[in-house]
């Protein structure tokens, strides 16, 4: 498959059981499905089910925040050029994720004190 062709085998090396191909995440990108979540925006465990083959209904949104996290294009195609810098985006995406929970607790236990 060159440039442009259906889904460039980086993460997108789906099966017909919807799972994603470990090995050309990791030989591709380096990144680890941690990593992956955070600058995603998904859980881990999202991102295991997806590689594990576990998900019953995948989502085409979980799919485009796979893609998105890893700046891929609608279309699941990346030039070279424009491959993230995870040494700085993944502690940015990590402070973010920390600010979205503290945010969630905090409405929790508003919300809670309502009742």
């Amino acid at each position: 498959m060159g440039r442009g062709g259906a889904l460039e085998l980086i993460v997108l090396k789906v099966t017909r059981q919807c799972m994603i191909d470990r090995r050309a995440l990791w030989q591709k990108e380096k990144i680890s499905e941690s990593d992956l979540a955070v600058i995603a925006g998904c859980a881990k465990a999202t991102v295991t089910r997806m590689f594990d083959g576990t998900t019953r209904r995948p989502l085409h949104a979980t799919f485009a925040k796979l893609a998105g996290g890893m700046n891929f294009k609608y279309e699941l195609v990346r030039d070279d050029d424009q491959r993230p810098n995870y040494v700085r985006e993944i502690p940015k995406a990590r402070e973010q994720y920390k600010d979205y929970k503290a945010a969630l607790e905090k409405k929790r236990r508003r919300e809670a004190a309502k009742k």
